[in-house]
Parts: C-alpha cells; structure tokens; sequence
C-alpha cells in the first residue's frame, strides 16, 4: 500500500494513464504533492510505463540514475512503476467511498 497523504512525488516518462497534468491531478486529489525534481529529503519517482529505448540518454533516464544514486546514499527515495501508482490509486480511491 502507497501513502499518498503529504507525501511528496516525482515523475518521469510518458504516462500511458494520459497526460502528465492528469497524473499530478490524481496524486494531488488523493493528498500527494508534485515536485519537478527528486528532493534531497526524499520522494517517490513514478515512473510511466511508456518508455523509449533511449531512455537512458533522457530525461527519464536521468531522474531514475538520480534517483537510484540518491537510494544509495541513503536517501528515502521510492521508484515505483505507472501500474504499481495506478492501482494504489484505484485502492485509495476506493477506500474513500
């Protein structure tokens, strides 16, 4: 189960839920704060499901080897995929009915 209350999220790559904006919306409606960079205290990195193969040498690849080097260092970074968010959503969701 993912806490989406105050918690503090990341994302990267393209988003087969839809546009970037609908995450964000979703993750703020359930409680969830949108950070355009991995901050040193810790997030959670969603990361879309849609990937290139060249994902290394983008944007996407970058904020996940960030993400990966700061897990390292010991920082409280969770790096989960769009499916994982998604049905954590779903779960929130329908806790609130």
């Amino acid at each position: 189960e993912l806490e989406f209350a105050g918690q503090i999220f990341c994302l990267t790559g393209e988003f087969a839920y839809g546009f970037r904006s609908d995450v964000e919306k979703r993750i703020i409606s359930l409680g969830g704060n949108i950070s355009k960079s991995l901050l040193k205290k810790g997030c959670i990195l969603v990361v879309g499901c849609m990937g290139s193969e060249n994902w290394l040498h983008s944007t996407h690849g970058r904020k996940i080897h960030e993400a990966v080097e700061a897990r390292e260092k010991g920082r409280p970074v969770v790096i989960i995929p769009e499916e994982y968010w998604h049905q954590c959503c779903e779960y929130e969701e329908s806790k609130a009915k």
